[in-house]
């Protein structure tokens, strides 16, 4: 059994990019694997995840729930025979099963909805395991990136172009689809620098970099660009897009194309979020880009 906290983005892609992704990277041969799903009346409200995974005929079961603000993922190797005997409603015993009988959750009204079988190639890097998935359920296909983190990662915001632009260290956002398209959602406060270049220009870049870099991104998160040229005192460099900014030394860069942008509201705030992040602060502006190109 193994526990800990997951961090994890995910966007789904075209068969295009996912294709141009893998052949820009070394991999192994890919593996198999199908997932199995199960779900209970309360699992929407506590937000649970239940699944049995099985990979080289091996099988785990694994329970994703909340934990102090995070995501806490348990995993517990399961036997055939105990695979089987959970399947069929029998009652078996560990540490999952345990904890879900404490919240009432029971084996015999636990429903298995759906199995996805997904086809992976995983990709190390410095920072995480980089995995691009081939989905197959419900006589669907889809392409999907998977980048999951060993730990709190940072990113660089970046807008502009070649004349002018500026970039800022984050740690908010996310990956998903809205609207049928990918996308990429970042939030900016109206005092950053950051900011005038986000309203003026229609792209922008999320890069995510190796710990090698934790000093400069620390840099350019507490510099501000109004005060001058604080790239020159990283060791980043930048690339100039046709479209944008990144950095070379960048694992990857996401190119979004801006379409939408909206204020948040300070009333639709919870109170715990008000009295941490907006005790005379100012509001975040929120921004979707859709993910056009990962370089």
């Amino acid at each position: 059994m193994n526990k800990h906290i997951e961090i994890e983005y995910k966007i789904l892609l075209t068969k295009k990019i996912f294709h141009k992704i893998l052949e820009s990277y070394s991999h192994d041969d890919g593996y198999s694997q199908t997932n199995y799903y199960f779900s209970h009346p309360s699992f929407q409200q506590k937000r649970y995840m239940l699944r049995i995974r099985k990979k080289n005929n091996t099988y785990e079961l694994t329970l994703k729930r909340p934990y102090q603000g995070e995501k806490l993922e348990i995993n517990v190797p399961l036997t055939k025979k105990e695979k089987d005997a959970f399947m069929h409603h029998e009652n078996i015993s560990n540490e999952i099963i345990d904890f879900l009988k404490s919240e009432n959750i029971f084996i015999e009204d636990l429903q298995q909805d759906f199995s996805l079988t997904t086809y992976r190639y995983d990709i190390p890097l410095v920072e995480g395991i980089l995995s691009l998935d081939i989905n197959t359920y419900l006589n669907q296909k889809d392409y999907e990136l998977e980048f999951e983190v060993y730990d709190k990662k940072w990113a660089l915001l970046t807008a502009g172009d070649k004349e002018s632009f500026n970039t800022m260290t984050i740690s908010w956002g996310g990956l998903g689809t809205i609207w049928g398209k990918k996308v990429a959602t970042v939030y900016v406060r109206p005092n950053r620098y950051t900011y005038k270049f986000m309203e003026n220009n229609d792209y922008f870049t999320v890069s995510f970099y190796g710990e090698e870099f934790r000093n400069d991104l620390t840099t350019l998160g507490r510099t501000s660009g109004r005060d001058g040229d604080k790239v020159a005192k990283t060791s980043l460099t930048p690339k100039f897009l046709d479209k944008s900014v990144t950095f070379q030394q960048a694992e990857i860069t996401l190119l979004c194309k801006k379409i939408y942008g909206q204020d948040m509201d300070l009333e639709c705030v919870p109170q715990d979020a008000k009295d941490r992040y907006y005790n005379g602060e100012p509001m975040h502006k929120m921004y979707i880009g859709e993910v056009i190109d990962i370089l």
